[in-house]
């Protein structure tokens, strides 16, 4: 069964595999795109799964277990439910995603501890069963992604799996077509000389000093989903309404204009857990950026550099909207 949603991208469903003798896959082709693009694509989509659901989130949770294996979950205020006649009558709230991904070279698996449908909050309680996993890979030579679903051991690729990916795909590849931003990891410091930095390549064409340290700056963008408390005039707090710590953590933002420098620590339950730096050059115009995390190690990887790609090109496109968030 084979299906296109534009004129340039095609989508089929059990399709043999290209890696994978003798199973099936849903595959995607007529790509025009680099691969690395295109997988930056689909690690932030499975970093930031909410979409369309976003207006009726209560608490986004993303906690980082290493560089490259993380679990989110999306909680909907149950509230909101019940005003959009989608909620059960108590105002419960629903789990609509929890998942715990992991990048293997060229390959995402996120294994969900919710159906697809989600779950209510009284019933999503464990992460000890998995309900499926999601399997995302992306080839090159030429440019394709292959997707498949397992459950109980079993592999699926048919049409009702490809209906539920549509979306997901539709959203990874307006990310990657759109990408304007890129992060060299493990680079040379150019503010610390002999450590190692995400830096990216001249955005003069991009940007400007002035644009670009006032979209590094609006906490509202960068933090969607939280509330940003004023502490000072070179410091905020992003958390919770009233000031309250998000399940994952609040963070301290320190500014220094002068300095080009943005400092924003990471806090949970009275505990450091990462301190992001970021410092603007201006000849030409570049960002560097690192973080160190609670065991004292530096993190320039490219899994972060995919993320911090990803809401740098949002906040040079969008400066004063929505955005994904840091």
């Amino acid at each position: 069964m084979g299906g296109s949603w534009s004129s340039s991208h095609v989508i089929a469903a059990d399709q043999d595999s290209p890696t994978t003798p003798g199973a099936k896959c849903v595959l995607v082709t007529s790509l025009s795109m680099s691969k690395e693009d295109l997988m930056d694509g689909c690690v932030m989509k499975a970093r930031y799964p909410v979409g369309p659901l976003r207006p009726l989130l209560k608490v986004f949770e993303a906690t980082d277990h290493g560089p490259d294996e993380f679990t989110v979950k999306a909680t909907l205020d149950g509230a909101k439910l019940e005003e959009h006649h989608m909620g059960d009558g108590t105002e419960r709230d629903r789990v609509a995603v929890w998942m715990k991904c992991k990048l293997e070279g060229d390959t995402i698996r996120g294994e969900s501890y919710v159906d697809p449908e989600g779950e209510w909050a009284n019933k999503a309680t464990k992460t000890g069963k998995v309900f499926w996993t999601a399997c995302t890979k992306v080839l090159e030579d030429p440019v394709r992604v292959e997707y498949w679903c397992e459950v109980q051991g079993k592999r699926y690729a048919n049409s009702e799996v490809t209906g539920h990916w549509l979306p997901w795909i539709k959203a990874i590849i307006d990310i990657a077509t759109s990408r304007k931003v890129h992060f060299k990891p493990d680079t040379d410091s150019l503010h610390e000389p002999g450590q190692k930095s995400l830096i990216t390549d001249s955005l003069d064409d991009l940007s400007t000093f002035d644009e670009l340290w006032k979209g590094l700056t609006n906490h509202a963008v960068i933090y969607p989903d939280l509330v940003t408390t004023e502490m000072s005039d070179s410091e905020v707090y992003v958390g919770l309404d009233g000031g309250i710590e998000p399940p994952d953590g609040g963070w301290r933002v320190e500014v220094d204009k002068e300095a080009a420098k943005i400092v924003r620590t990471k806090e949970l339950s009275g505990k450091l857990t990462e301190v992001q730096t970021t410092v603007l050059h201006k000849e030409p115009l570049r960002i560097e950026l690192w973080r160190v995390m609670a065991d004292g190690s530096r993190d320039s990887s490219l899994s972060f550099a995919r993320h911090t790609a990803m809401v740098c090109d949002q906040l040079i496109k969008k400066p004063d909207s929505g955005s994904w968030f840091w």
